[in-house]
This record gives C-alpha cells, structure tokens and sequence, in this order.
C-alpha cells in the first residue's frame, strides 16, 4: 500500500502515456523523480548510557514519499518479526545487542507511517575511561545515510545503475554517565557536490553531546551512469569516514 501520489523506485523517471493532457489530446510525461522536497526520512535517536557501558536507546523514524513506502514494504514483508529484524540488523551491522519495532497501521493511508525502535546494546563504552567512541546507528532507519550508497562498493562500473535521492536527516542524543567527561568533539564537517550535500555536527551538552546528520542527494536521471557512478562513491567515502568520527572520553 502507498499514499495517493507515492511511486515506487523502480517507476520513478519513466515514460507514462497521459490520456488527457486537459485540452483532450494523449501526451508522454515523465514520471516524477525523487526529490529531496518530497522524498524524506528523519531518524531521532536517544542513546542512554549506563555505569557498567552498556547502551539503551529509542529511535523514532518520521517518512515522507517513497521512503513512507519502503518502511511499508519492509514490515509487510516481516509481519510479526519485529524482534528478529531487529536482531538480525544489529548483527548485520556489526552491533551486540537486541531490540525490536513498533509500528503504525501499515493499511492507513491518512498519515505518514512512521515507527519507533527500542534496542539495547552491550559493552558500547569502555568505563571507566579514557577511551574513545563512534555514534552507533543502533537499529536506525531502512532509509539512513548509510544506506543510501549500499550500492557504491564497487570502486567501479560498466553500467548505469539506478539511484535514489531525497533527504535524510539523523539526530543522535547521547546521554553519558556524570562521572564522564568529554575532552573532544569531531570538527564540523560539509560537503557539496554535483550530486548533493551533506553536513554533520557535534555539540555538548549537560548530559553528553548531540550528533545532527544530513544529507540531501538530488539527480538529474532514474540511473547514474558509470561515470557519475566515480564522483558519487568518492563522496561517500568522505561521508563514510565521517560516521565513524570519534568522540574521545575520560
């Protein structure tokens, strides 16, 4: 199921025959591609961290346009195995840890469908410290920046590949234990290419710091040709290199 006016990713930028172009007459049009107007998904993310370092956390996941209908799809491809997703996505990313999904009706179509992750993760930080940490992505959203240039592992391509755009935004609250202190943030970081921005920040707070993420990927075509294919994964290195940035702890 999807909102009136979401398109799956594979008819976006194709050819359809309009009927009635308003004056009677059939006419070719071009299905609308994803735009980062349209097409979003905001992950806020609170990461409570105890005394003995393990980690709890909830992740709410707000959608917009296609990512509304790929968080559809997901949970009605995994109807009652909330907990084993989660499970198997904190494996797959490298994480320790469970967790499940609570979601809203997937049938109703009158608002935005959005969800909310409960995980647990073990030994995340090393106490007492010093020592040094990265953001985990916990169990994250389907749509997250990561994810956006799964495709990208190869360092090149024969082909046009097809690609999706839109906007991504993330906020990470971690909560540290008061015998914690912070003695280094990461430096802000942006990027702009042809293909998009991103940028990302990190801010201390009373309680721990603030992580706020964001990418906007906007192409002219359903597929990236090899070429652009190049440009667009040494971006993502440079994004990648940012998602692992350190927070240094004593």
């Amino acid at each position: 199921v999807a909102t009136f006016g979401t398109l799956p990713v594979q008819e976006r930028g194709k050819s359809a025959l309009l009927m009635d172009d308003g004056s009677g007459q059939p006419k070719i049009v071009e299905l609308p591609l994803t735009r980062v107007e349209t097409d979003s998904v905001r992950v806020e993310t609170t990461l409570t961290v105890g005394a003995e370092g393990h980690a709890t956390g909830e992740s709410k996941v707000a959608n917009t346009g296609v990512f509304d209908l790929v968080a559809r799809q997901v949970f009605a491809i995994n109807p009652g195995n909330a907990a084993t997703l989660a499970d198997r996505l904190l494996q797959t990313s490298g994480q320790t840890g469970s967790g499940s999904y609570f979601h809203s009706a997937r049938e109703n179509l009158t608002r935005p469908f959005g969800y909310v992750m409960n995980f647990h993760l073990d030994n995340y930080i090393q106490l007492p410290g010093p020592g040094a940490i990265t953001i985990p992505s916990g169990l994250g959203s389907f749509s997250n920046i990561a994810y956006a240039f799964e495709m990208t592992a190869p360092p090149a391509r024969d082909f046009a590949i097809p690609f999706v755009g839109g906007h991504r935004e993330e906020i990470t609250k971690v909560l540290l234990p008061d015998s914690t202190t912070i003695l280094a943030l990461p430096k802000p970081f942006k990027l702009d290419t042809p293909f998009g921005h991103y940028e990302s920040n990190y801010v201390r707070s009373d309680s721990g710091l603030v992580v706020r993420r964001m990418l906007d990927l906007q192409f002219a075509s359903a597929t990236l040709s090899a070429e652009d294919y190049v440009g667009l994964r040494t971006m993502w290195i440079a994004i990648a290199r940012d998602l692992k940035s350190q927070v240094v702890y004593q």
